[in-house]
């Protein structure tokens, strides 16, 4: 696999998935990035995190 032909152009840009929970201050709470897109969080992990922050 070659970028370029995925990403149907030029570009060897790679996305990476992310996901962030910032509270309403700036704070970041939680960041989770990985090039693997199948390597996501758990959604009980991001629940956990958001309870915990109330």
């Amino acid at each position: 696999m070659t970028l370029p032909f995925t990403n149907g152009d030029d570009s060897w840009e790679l996305p990476i998935p992310a996901t962030f929970i910032v509270d309403r201050d700036g704070t970041i709470l939680y960041a989770s990035a990985n090039e693997d897109y199948t390597d996501r969080p758990e959604p009980l992990d991001i629940i956990r995190v958001l309870q915990e922050s109330r």
